[in-house]
């Protein structure tokens, strides 16, 4: 059997075309895994999941306030980490933000918010102390938390920064 150069060059066409299809099949398998496992992908549908699970209404408290929105996307995020751990997913997320929200003294400024498992630590800078035991007790009293803890200090700037454990009232076996 004699092959002659046309038909070796066309053999060897289809196997680079094939060859080349393999490696972008490979190249778009990769690059959508990266994407799916990358940690700003799981926060988002983390988030995207939490609205359509559990929508809110904060027509009053968000409308034209910069402190409500950034508040909210401190709380996403905290949100967001706490469902791609996995560990012990946070309970009533919606009316535990709302409950700080709506209590939280203009002289109290929220850093960060962190979930260890259900229990939300919130971390900040109060001008007054009286204005963040003010804070703490209003979220003591709002029935969402089994207790409310709190430890703080007076800076150098001579604010007050705290740190404020809420322990989850709600949970389930």
């Amino acid at each position: 059997m004699i092959m002659d150069k046309k038909s070796m060059f066309k053999l060897t066409d289809v196997f680079t075309a094939i060859l080349l299809c393999a490696i972008i099949i490979f190249a778009s398998v990769f690059c959508v895994q990266s994407l799916v496992n990358s940690r700003l992908y799981r926060q988002s549908k983390a988030v995207s999941m939490l609205v359509r699970q559990e929508p809110l209404e904060f027509p009053d408290l968000l409308e034209n306030n910069a402190r409500g929105i950034s508040l909210v996307v401190r709380f996403s995020g905290a949100l967001a980490a706490a469902y791609i751990n996995f560990e012990f997913i946070p309970l009533n997320e919606a009316s535990t933000f709302m409950v700080i929200l709506e209590n939280l003294p203009d002289g109290v400024n929220i850093s960060g918010f962190e979930y260890a498992g259900r229990d939300l630590r919130i971390t900040g800078e109060a001008g007054e102390e009286s204005d963040l035991n003010g804070f703490v007790d209003a979220l003591e009293e709002s029935g969402t938390f089994s207790s409310v803890n709190f430890n703080h200090y007076e800076a150098v700037n001579g604010n007050t920064r705290f740190e404020v454990l809420c322990v989850s009232a709600l949970t389930t076996n």
